[in-house]
This record gives C-alpha cells, sequence and structure tokens, in this order.
C-alpha cells in the first residue's frame, strides 16, 4: 500500500498575488511550495492553496518533481519543492477562472491562447527533452529541445548535418515522466547558427492532421506542464557576474547534485554534477572536459541551476570536479596560446590528394582531420566532432598546411 499524500500548503493574502501566481505557474500545470519538509522526488501530496482574500481553500493532488534543499539557501534559493498537479491545464481553468471572473467580470488571462500578432502561431516554453528528427534520404538528428509549443519546436542537433530549410521531417518527443513517444508531421522552417555559420538547432513548424489535433495538443500541453514543474525553484542569472568556473564550484559545493544550464547566444550547454563530481558535460555536441573548457571561455549569457539530473544525459565517466575545472583550464590556456588566424571557423580544408599520397606515414589525428575535411565540413564543424583537444587539432592543421597537404580556403 502506498504512503499517503503529504499535505502542503500555500496562501495567497491578495487576489493580485494569486493572479500572479496562477498566470505564471500553476495554469502551466505546477506550483512551487517553500518548505523545509523533507520530500522526495516522486512522492504524492495535496497541495491546499488558500485565497485568503475569498476564504476559500482548493485542494489539488500532484507528485513532487523538483526539491531545493536547505543547503542551496546560502547561494539564493528558497528552500522547498516544485510540484507538478495530476489535474489537467483545463481542469486548472475552470477551478479557478470563476473565482476572480466572478468578481472582476472578466477571466484570468490563459497564457496560452495566441494573439494576432505571434507570427509563429503560439507562444513556445522553454523544454528540454529527448526528441528524434528524421526526414528521408538525411541523416537522423538524436536531439534535444530548447523550447515548445503546439505549432512547433526548436531542436538542438549536437553534430549531427542539419536538415535543410523547407524540408518535410518527423518528429519523435518523448514524455520524460511517462516514456511515452509521440509522432509529429512537420517541416524545418529556419535554423539558429554559431561560431562558423555551424548550425545549433532547427526549427520544426508543426503540420498537425485534423484528426489527431486534439491528442497532440494535449501531449504537448501535458509536456510544457511537466517540465514547467520541473523548472520552478531554480536558481537563474548573469554568468558575468561569477563565471562558469565559480557557477560549478558554487552549486557543486552547496548541492549533492545539480544541473547547470548555460545560455551564451545560440549556443547552449549543461553540467550535470553529483556528490562532487562532474557527470555530464555537453555543448554543440562536444562533450567532457572539452565542453567544460568551451563553457569556460563563455564571459555573457544567462544560467539556469536545479538541483536534480535528468538519468538520459549520463554518458561520461565521474571525475572529480576539481580536476575537471583544473583539466578544462589547462586546456583553455593552451587554446589561447594557439594561433587560430589562419583557421577561421568559417573556414574549409581543401586537401591536395597528390601531397597526401605522397607524405607517407600520418596520425591517427591528421588522418582524421583529412577525412572530414574531404567532406566539406568547416573549421569549427570539425572541431566540435573531433574529441582531442582544440589546440592539438590546431597544431595538426599547421602540420598539414606546412606541408602543402592542406590549403585554407573561404567556405
Amino acid at each position: 500500500m502506498g504512503r499517503k499524500a503529504r499535505p502542503l500548503e500555500i496562501c495567497f493574502e491578495s487576489e493580485q498575488a494569486f493572479e500572479h501566481e496562477y498566470a505564471t505557474n500553476i495554469v502551466n500545470g505546477g506550483i512551487f511550495v517553500a518548505t523545509d519538509l523533507p520530500l522526495e522526488i516522486r512522492q504524492k501530496v495535496v497541495v491546499r492553496v488558500k485565497l485568503a482574500y475569498v476564504r476559500k481553500g482548493i485542494d489539488l493532488p500532484g507528485e513532487v518533481v523538483h526539491v531545493v534543499g536547505p543547503e542551496l539557501a546560502e547561494r539564493g534559493a528558497t528552500p522547498g519543492v516544485a510540484v507538478h498537479f495530476e489535474a489537467s491545464v483545463t481542469g486548472l481553468r475552470d477551478l479557478f477562472e470563476p473565482l476572480v471572473a466572478s468578481r472582476k467580470g472578466s477571466a484570468l488571462p490563459r497564457p496560452d491562447e495566441t494573439s494576432a500578432g505571434d507570427r509563429r502561431g503560439a507562444p513556445r516554453s522553454r523544454a528540454r527533452v529527448g526528441a528524434r528528427v528524421e526526414c528521408p534520404g538525411c541523416e537522423v538528428i538524436e536531439g534535444r529541445t530548447r523550447d515548445l509549443s503546439i505549432s512547433g519546436v526548436l531542436v538542438s542537433i549536437g553534430t549531427a548535418p542539419p536538415i535543410a530549410v523547407g524540408e518535410p521531417v518527423r518528429v519523435t518527443i518523448a514524455n520524460p515522466e511517462t516514456g511515452v513517444e509521440r509522432e509529429i508531421l512537420g517541416k524545418v522552417a529556419r535554423h539558429v547558427t554559431g561560431d562558423g555559420g555551424v548550425v545549433r538547432a532547427i526549427g520544426v513548424q508543426f503540420h498537425l492532421r485534423a484528426a489527431e489535433r486534439k491528442s497532440v495538443e494535449q501531449f504537448l500541453h501535458d509536456l510544457r506542464a511537466i517540465e514547467h514543474s520541473r523548472r520552478l525553484g531554480g536558481i537563474q542569472g548573469a554568468i558575468a557576474e561569477l563565471g562558469i568556473g565559480n557557477l560549478v564550484q558554487t552549486f557543486g559545493l552547496a548541492a549533492s547534485q545539480g544541473t547547470l544550464e548555460v545560455m551564451n547566444g545560440p549556443d547552449e550547454g549543461f553540467l550535470a554534477f553529483e556528490n562532487g563530481c562532474l557527470r555530464a558535460a555537453s555543448t554543440g555536441g562536444t562533450t567532457g572536459v572539452k565542453a567544460l573548457a568551451r563553457m569556460l571561455a563563455w564571459r555573457e549569457g544567462r544560467f539556469e541551476f536545479h538541483a536534480r539530473i535528468d538519468p538520459d544525459v549520463l554518458t561520461d565517466e565521474p571525475m572529480s570536479l576539481d580536476a575537471a575545472l583544473l583539466e578544462a583550464t589547462r586546456l583553455l590556456d593552451e587554446g589561447a596560446d594557439v594561433d587560430r588566424s589562419n583557421f577561421p571557423p568559417h573556414a574549409v580544408l581543401g586537401v591536395d590528394r597528390a601531397a597526401r599520397d605522397a607524405a607517407g606515414d600520418l596520425t591517427k589525428l591528421e588522418e582524421s582531420l583529412l577525412d572530414l575535411a574531404t567532406t566539406g565540413m568547416n573549421v569549427q564543424r570539425i572541431l566540435d566532432i573531433v574529441p582531442e583537444t582544440d589546440s592539438e587539432i590546431f597544431l595538426a592543421m599547421w602540420n598539414l598546411m606546412e606541408r602543402g597537404i592542406v590549403s585554407v580556403r573561404s567556405a
């Protein structure tokens, strides 16, 4: 027999305070409740939402999806839990809107309604879940969503070749809580590019058939609600205030586990750590300490910290955070000493086949660079794909150029 749902309570003294919470969080499927109670992920709870100004209380069953412990209080967090409600978005509206509509003569705003001026068709919300993008004759992209709406999705593609704008695609998105997948047809509407013009993400516009529209919209609403709830209680800020290295050390010491998401223009990345060890790092398809070194160089942008790790991102062997930061700093310093002027990110490498054949033995790295160069990849994409450090790659490029095997030309 399961445990009895734990009661929690949150009280709103004014209509204005409730309206803000409703429009920001409740109608999106969740709420953050400040508490010092020792609760666990997936624990069942019942949240009593008290509206003191009308002397009403509504009990909402839900599940804990994020716990912010007291150890993070010194880092600016409020101890408590994020709760995902069992009720649907429609059910939540039916419960709460009459309470305000009856007093003001109009309903509360509906955050997912589309305004006439919204060219994308529906407002988007941040969501980080697995997504697979398929197109006939194209390489399958196994990526993660950046944002999601009922009209489309933006998917980070790592090192996969981008699918051309206008191409029809099939997107498969997974619900991280239930494991249920849903296939949605659409077309590539745009590319998001980073250094060297490398495509970091693709935007897909959905084409929903009339017969499937209602069920797909419900699936996406549920997914957005879960993701919204999981983000409640996170700590956000500007990278410039502390720097990536200090952020990792700060949260790594304060929390037993956590994920630090970082955004720098079109580039995004994440760092996951547990019990003082780096468990995963990724940006632009680069992983591990090499990815950490890339992110240490970011001076601008935003960060968001959550005291949890999604199991599907744990691809690396645990490495001490101190050791990882030391090694990443070394890689960053080495990279700063390398002359990159002859190898701009957007440039491609031309290969002289006769010089290659006459060169004799080449190192494994040099062979890899030549193989990638012959496919037309630019310098930035090669740096992303090859696992060796950037400084080692640039040195190999210099050696190949000095021997006349490669030349640099504009893309």
